[in-house]
């Protein structure tokens, strides 16, 4: 399976109710994430890229429910205004922040580097510092969203293995 197919079906997983007047920013978000993913050169994160595209689609659903803007067609925004983004990027600027091709990159690089400086910490606990800012902080959320990922990907799967 390709992963942008993957990504697509991942939003039936997380969006059982999907059909939203928006949903074509989420056809958008679910490629950009399987670009970003499949154009990443560094070791996946989940030891797999299909494992990849289901923890972004995951942090995508809990951080935006898979949306690039509001009611109002603003850009999404949390944190009183300093998390933007279908990934609510904090310390970004709102032109890449708001576009989900860059922002699916620029959360890629900022997750190898949660790793990397948290490498520590067990692996699935590892995101902490995308999740709660440092790696002592943040552990149980990054732990949820992993294992939440990878039931995501093993629903998909068997669903199309018999």
């Amino acid at each position: 399976m390709n992963l942008t197919d993957l990504a697509v079906l991942l939003l039936s997983v997380l969006l059982p109710t999907w059909s939203h007047p928006r949903s074509p920013d989420r056809l958008l978000i679910a490629r950009s994430v399987a670009e970003a993913v499949e154009l990443d050169e560094k070791p996946p994160l989940t030891g797999t890229k299909m494992g990849d595209v289901a923890l972004m689609m995951r942090f995508a659903r809990k951080e935006s429910t898979i949306l690039i803007t509001d009611s109002r067609g603003e850009c999404i925004a949390g944190d009183g205004g300093k998390a933007l983004g279908t990934f609510q990027l904090q310390y970004t600027p709102a032109a890449l922040a708001c576009s989900p091709a860059t922002a699916a990159r620029i959360w890629l690089v900022m997750a190898h580097e949660s790793v990397r400086r948290c490498a520590a910490s067990d692996p699935d606990d590892r995101l902490a510092l995308v999740t709660g800012g440092r790696c002592d902080r943040g552990r149980t959320e990054s732990r949820s969203r992993f294992e939440a990922a990878r039931a995501d990907l093993a629903q998909i799967i068997g669903r199309i293995e018999p």
